[in-house]
């Protein structure tokens, strides 16, 4: 070959290197020409994951593969995507690729995105139903004969666990932990066990279990908090002249003389607030972190160096761990309050025809609630496109129901019948 001709080859070799090295460093890092402007662009990555796995991926209505995906090269732009799976309810949201960042659709903290079933699949557990929870992942349900059953979260296995020889009228299951199931009817409880059952003294209120064998905390006849022993028959004076308490863990929580309390295991109690309003009936909400809310005659407080205020016409408000927010609400209103949003209050939902107070389920990220007869999972998502799923349909309104903390088994209570509904 001429010396000639391979200087040229050598030139042409030099110079497709200095245009072509820089393009597949540009493409390398992300960038990609965009046809519908003509400029090059800086690209964004999808990832879509689902439970279950297999599910098709729509993007503008182009289908992609299906999950788990990972999309590379989208241009930053908004989309609609769906992810569908047959025998499932579909998923949809408009979303937002941004330049050399990977979108992952899914709720915050969750790398998938959960599916529920068309038609979930239903199963008995009991015809008549007094009244029932989830204690421990464990089932417990009381019927009308006053007998109280554990079961699974499938509601099999269902086993004797105690009965009540008194007649009740309107008896509900306050708790239950290990070998102790407290019940309520009205002002009275009832201490069950396995091998008996005490009624506690008239004169108690606000009965709550004190984590010690044969022991229940409540407040007597005088106002003081006592710890009463269901073998003995004694009570044990812990404070006087007190109005309402909260026990967590080995701290006792309580209001007296317009002041929140705090009573830890050997050690002084601790003034917390100071000059509360005046108030007829309250409640107090403790996180795990020892954050402090009150409710009093309807109004919702948080406590921190002084007491503020959340909402008002509030009838019930639970911590929920999972979700680090505090659910609240009314018959007819469902709100969320977490204080490291910026916006601190949010409507969950509304309807005039009932709404019940919602539960979050941690493994799914989905909230659980009830508008009317329809029992809906609600998304944790503020943009205004939260997607809610239709879990089941009840005969009465405002059916009570738990999901098992795995999220797959919806218990549902619709009057007298408890039934186990697999949803995942």
């Amino acid at each position: 070959m001429p010396v000639k001709f391979r200087f040229i080859l050598i030139g042409v070799g030099i110079v497709l290197f200095l245009i072509l090295a820089p393009l597949a460093i540009f493409f390398a890092r992300g960038f990609r020409v965009d046809l519908a402007s003509g400029k090059i662009t800086k690209t964004g990555a999808l990832v879509v994951k689902s439970d279950p796995k297999g599910a098709e991926v729509f993007l503008d209505g182009k289908r992609l593969k299906k999950t788990p995906l990972t999309k590379r090269f989208v241009f930053p732009e908004d989309y609609e995507l769906s992810v569908r799976k047959s025998g499932y309810q579909s998923w949809e949201k408009n979303i937002s690729i941004h330049p050399q960042l990977i979108t992952n659709p899914a709720q915050k903290g969750k790398e998938e995105i959960f599916l529920f079933f068309d038609t979930p699949t239903e199963k008995s557990i009991a015809t008549n139903t007094v009244d029932f929870l989830f204690a421990e992942n464990e089932l417990v349900f009381l019927n009308s004969g006053f007998e109280i059953f554990t079961a699974d979260k499938t509601g099999n296995k269902n086993t004797l666990f105690a009965s009540i020889s008194a007649e009740l009228s309107n008896p509900k299951i306050a708790e239950k932990s290990g070998d102790y199931a407290l019940i309520r009817d009205g002002s009275r409880y009832f201490l069950a066990a396995p091998e008996q059952t005490w009624e506690l003294p008239d004169s108690l209120r606000n009965v709550t279990l004190a984590g010690e064998r044969g022991k229940v905390l409540g407040i007597d006849g005088e106002q003081s908090l006592v710890e009463h022993d269901v073998d003995s028959k004694t009570d044990g004076v812990l404070e006087k002249q007190v109005d309402g308490f909260k026990k967590i863990g080995k701290d006792i929580y309580y209001l007296r003389d317009n002041s929140l309390v705090q009573l830890s295991v050997g050690a002084q109690e601790t003034v917390i607030a100071e000059s509360l309003p005046n108030f007829e009936s309250s409640e107090i909400i403790v996180t795990a972190d020892r954050q402090l809310f009150l409710l009093l005659d309807g109004s919702l407080y948080i406590v921190n160096q002084d007491l503020e205020k959340i909402n008002q016409n509030v009838a019930y408000a639970v911590w929920s761990e999972g979700s680090r927010a505090l659910i609240y609400g009314n018959e007819n209103e469902a709100w969320l309050f977490t204080q490291q949003r910026e916006q601190r209050n949010e409507l969950l939902a509304r309807n005039s025809g009932g709404v019940s107070a919602p539960r979050y389920n941690s493994a799914t990220g989905y909230f659980l609630l009830a508008e009317g007869s329809t029992i809906k999972a609600v998304e944790t998502s503020f943009d205004g496109q939260a997607n809610v799923f239709i879990l089941g349909k009840t005969k009465n309104k405002g059916a009570e129901f738990e999901m098992d903390e795995n999220g797959e088994y919806l218990i549902v209570k619709d009057g007298a019948n408890l039934s186990s509904l697999k949803v995942r």
